[in-house]
């Protein structure tokens, strides 16, 4: 099975944390990721509907209750765009998503970000 280039995949990285996000986002660059980023909701919802998105990175600026109901939004725009959650280690991710804990560094993002990738290019396939 062929796989993408980094470079060919675009991720929303949404976080409420500016320091956060700027952060995450430049690790997404380096590693070669195109990222289109917002801390609104109204404008994160305008990208999935108008974007084509391969899948979403979802701060733990969010509370529980705010990420389950993003989640549920994403994938009513689009069920088949996944959404890394990072999380709290105390709190659960929304079903379907794959998560990670806050406390984790970046190369555990880059791996769950591979992981929810492969899974949306194995439902294409």
């Amino acid at each position: 099975m062929e796989t993408r280039s980094s470079c060919s995949y675009t991720i929303l990285s949404l976080s409420r944390d500016v320091a956060l996000l700027a952060s995450r986002n430049a690790v997404l660059r380096q590693a070669g990721y195109n990222v289109v980023t917002t801390t609104k909701d109204d404008e994160a919802f305008a990208i999935l509907r108008e974007n084509s998105v391969d899948a979403v990175v979802l701060g733990d600026s969010f509370a529980p209750i705010e990420r389950n109901r993003f989640v549920c939004a994403i994938q009513a725009i689009n069920p088949k765009t996944q959404v890394l959650v990072i999380k709290l280690s105390s709190e659960s991710a929304p079903e379907g998503c794959i998560s990670m804990d806050s406390l984790d560094g970046p190369e555990t993002l880059l791996a769950k970000l591979r992981q929810a990738l492969l899974s949306t290019d194995a439902q294409a396939a």
